[in-house]
């Protein structure tokens, strides 16, 4: 069942770096992302290291290394916090 759930944790996280990659040329949660090129670069970097983290939280947990896949769990909780810092701190500065 652990399995299972960490799996779904790194489908999610996944998405989320799909979702940031994606939007990287438009709208970014209703904010025009076209005309600041540090918001294009800060959806290219969190999307390529969600991609990158939640792919390898998958691939360990299947291979059967769950200690390893918990650290990356713990990496992307990190990096969530310091993504969510800096979109605040963005969102000050230009809005």
């Amino acid at each position: 069942m652990l399995l299972v759930l960490v799996t779904i944790l790194g489908a999610i996280i996944v998405f989320i770096g799909g979702y940031l990659w994606h939007h990287q040329n438009t709208n970014l949660l209703g904010i025009t992302v076209t005309n600041k090129p540090q918001l294009t670069k800060f959806c290219r970097f969190y999307g390529l290291l969600f991609i990158i983290l939640g792919l390898i939280i998958i691939i360990t947990n299947l291979l059967g290394y769950l200690i390893i896949a918990t650290i990356f769990m713990i990496i992307s909780m990190l990096t969530t916090i310091a993504l969510t810092w800096q979109f605040s701190v963005f969102l000050k500065k230009y809005l």
